[in-house]
């Protein structure tokens, strides 16, 4: 998957534009990082990435970056 894409379900997760996203940008300063973006988070992972997230891996992203990460 492209990374343009990957970023679109990010910012789609997050309720936000993808030009307000960087890989360095850290989720503990966004507003929306809150339980509704991660919980549509991991049903973007489940559906489009085949990963089952749990709350530790939830816990670790502290960036878009580790998030792409996930992603692969």
């Amino acid at each position: 998957m492209e990374i343009k894409r990957k970023y679109e379900l990010i910012a789609e997760a997050l309720e936000m534009e993808v030009d307000e996203l960087g890989a360095d940008t850290l989720l503990e300063d966004l507003e929306s990082w809150d339980s509704l973006s991660k919980l549509a988070l991991f049903v973007i992972m489940e559906d489009n990435f085949h990963k089952t997230l749990t709350s530790d891996d939830m816990k670790r992203f502290r960036s878009i970056q580790d998030i792409l990460d996930c992603m692969g």
